[in-house]
């Protein structure tokens, strides 16, 4: 297996030694922009429920947490290593009520109707096997008016980083946007987006 596959599986799935003790200073460092953007876009609110899918090791879910007070955060995240990094980040909110942290893949867990008012994501949305079956439950489990937070780099610019082609999926702005109005969503979709050196971030805000 080459570096590029192997890295890019570990992008996908943090596993082993490896996705257990390297992948986490990675997510920290290369989606800290990203993240910040999204959290700044997101604008949380102190009642705020809020599904964070793909959290990695809880970077963007603690900065959420510091922002609630009677609302409620739940993450998920298929890795057991990036769980248990994002519990450990997290540990205080958790005793407090507040914050949920589950292993598992979100198209497969259970969840409410109208559960949360956000759902984000950063940097996940290249793995989705069923990218249309996953909006289409994001926006059954989002309240009326609830929103989706989706942070990303667009297909151009990912191609540039050598990845595995098998495990990452690539697309641009109007590729999401045209997946987001088939499932429903306001067609008054937002398309935000910050450049970092010669890369174009981009954040898609998306209404029930």
């Amino acid at each position: 297996m080459s570096f590029s596959s192997y890295f890019s599986k570990q992008a996908k799935r943090p596993y082993g030694i490896f996705g257990r003790f390297v992948m986490p200073t990675f997510f920290n460092i290369g989606n800290s922009k990203l993240n910040n953007f999204v959290f700044e876009i997101l604008s949380v609110e102190k009642n705020d429920r809020i599904l964070e899918i793909g959290s990695g090791p809880g970077k963007l879910t603690n900065k959420i947490l510091k922002k609630i007070d009677k609302g409620f955060v739940e993450s998920v995240d298929f890795s057991k290593e990036m769980v248990a990094n994002s519990k450990k980040r997290n540990r205080s909110y958790i005793k407090k009520g507040i914050a949920q942290i589950s292993e598992g893949n979100f198209n497969e867990i259970a969840y409410r109707d109208n559960e949360f008012d956000k759902v984000c994501t950063v940097n996940t949305i290249y793995f989705w096997d069923k990218p249309q079956f996953t909006v289409e439950k994001i926006y059954r489990i989002l309240n009326p008016k609830g929103r989706l937070f989706i942070g990303f780099e667009q297909n151009n610019q990912m191609k540039n980083n050598k990845l595995d082609d098998e495990v990452f999926n690539y697309y641009s702005p109007k590729d999401i946007v045209k997946i987001l109005m088939n499932t429903g969503f306001s067609d008054e979709i937002l398309t935000e987006s910050i450049i970092c050196g010669s890369t174009i971030m981009y954040c898609i805000v998306a209404t029930k």
